[in-house]
């Protein structure tokens, strides 16, 4: 099915993408490819979804939080959805608060999500981040969660990145004080928050990724 707003992630030997929509319909959709490219669809997402985070721990890929299309609303999400390296999927515990723009990551035996939007609008085609949030949710390898220390400031439209034993969430938006942001802050694999050096300007919207001994981010918006 044609759609964006898809997320992605790599578990075992198989690419999953997942959710997206497609003008005013949200997709659960499922398609997988394996090493060779051929393509088959896993079973769909309990709610059908997109913008949603997603991090990989143990065995499972986590599909968490995203929006959907409500008629003439957007609404925020809580759902998370777990696959295995055989594409069954396990319905997880909720994330706390409804929340898409979300950013998620794996430490230690930890999958992490943090943060996001809780917000509601009237145009699905808009990235609202009133009501972003500070809770920071983790699921273990048997997708039992629990709750971590907060963010030190509601932050969506972010991005994670693991390096060594720690994941980083970097920049993002503030809906406090209604600014973009260049804090890092950073969970090792105990899941102790701590404070990294700043980025070099206060943005949201950016990529992260990791490459030998450095976890980069670039692009964004300021």
């Amino acid at each position: 099915v044609a759609r964006q707003g898809l997320t992605a992630i790599t578990l075992g030997n198989h690419a999953l993408f997942v959710g997206g929509r497609s003008g005013n319909t949200s997709f659960g959709t499922v398609d997988v490819y394996d090493a060779s490219l051929t393509r088959t669809t896993a079973t769909e997402l309990s709610i059908a979804r997109y913008d949603s985070a997603a991090a990989v721990v143990g065995s499972y890929a986590l599909f968490a939080g995203g929006r959907r299309n409500n008629g003439l609303f957007t609404m925020s999400q809580s759902a998370v959805d777990a696959y295995n390296t055989s594409l069954t999927r396990t319905t997880a515990t909720p994330l706390p608060s409804n929340a898409y723009a979300c950013a998620g990551g794996t430490v230690g035996g930890y999958a992490v999500f943090s943060g996001g939007s809780s917000s509601m609008n009237s145009d699905s085609t808009l990235v609202e981040t009133i009501g972003a949030l500070e809770i920071v949710r983790a699921y273990d390898s048997s997708l039992t969660s629990s709750q971590a220390a907060p963010l030190s400031c509601p932050r969506a439209v972010h991005s994670a990145a693991t390096i060594g034993n720690h994941l980083l969430f970097a920049g993002g938006y503030n809906s406090t004080t209604g600014k973009y942001l260049s804090t890092v802050e950073s969970y090792d694999a105990s899941l102790t928050r701590s404070t990294a050096v700043e980025l070099s300007s206060a943005k949201n919207g950016l990529a992260s990724a990791t490459v030998g001994e450095y976890a980069m981010s670039a692009g964004g918006y300021k």
